[in-house]
């Protein structure tokens, strides 16, 4: 992961980072790398195996600062006020109750918090209905419940849910899902104490 990216990101030197649905242990070590001996990274996903494997691997590697735990972005295994920033990238599109996720997420934070959300803008509700139909044919598993998400709407949910849209941009590297290719966006939100 570049410099670029990670700064896009929001990480600072000395943050305490929680990366819901990690996925790969690689991208926690650069998460690590740009927080630096100061900070610390935890990853956390639903997946039993992709967090027993990170868990070994950091063992392994004797690597300090990184953590890996299984947990639900919608019951997140954290004390109030345990990290600086919240990394949800690719995850919320799969999650049925996004206020119940950023009631979780704001609550697992900091009152200075930062979140910064990665996904993909929405596309329509007949394309997402034949993606699905795809899943069901091949009989593979589809995690994903919602065509992804418009500014406006999101924006109205943090709102909701204590956050205040920070810098929001639509990135250069589209997000494929099936036939159908979505253009992604990052989206940084605040804490704010009162909605």
């Amino acid at each position: 992961m570049t410099d670029d990216r990670l700064t896009a990101l929001g990480l600072r030197p000395g943050d305490r980072v929680l990366d819901i649905g990690f996925r790969a242990i690689d991208a926690l070590r650069a998460f690590q790398g740009a927080v630096g001996p100061d900070g610390h990274v935890t990853g956390v996903d639903l997946d039993s195996s992709a967090v027993s494997s990170a868990c070994e691997t950091i063992r392994e590697q004797a690597w300090s600062g990184l953590h890996a735990v299984e947990g639900s972005v919608t019951n997140l295994p954290f004390e109030d006020g345990s990290f600086d920033l919240v990394l949800c990238r690719g995850v919320l599109h799969e999650v049925r109750n996004v206020g119940r996720a950023l009631d979780e997420i704001a609550r697992a934070m900091t009152l200075d918090g930062r979140l910064t959300i990665v996904d993909f803008t929405r596309f329509s509700r007949m394309q997402f209905a034949r993606y699905r139909f795809g899943h069901r044919l091949l009989k593979t598993p589809c995690l994903d419940v919602r065509p992804g998400f418009r500014r406006k709407q999101l924006c109205r949910l943090l709102k909701r849910h204590g956050f205040r849209e920070a810098h929001y941009e639509v990135l250069d590297s589209p997000w494929r899902m099936g036939f159908i290719q979505c253009p992604t966006f990052l989206q940084r939100a605040d804490r704010v104490l009162s909605p």
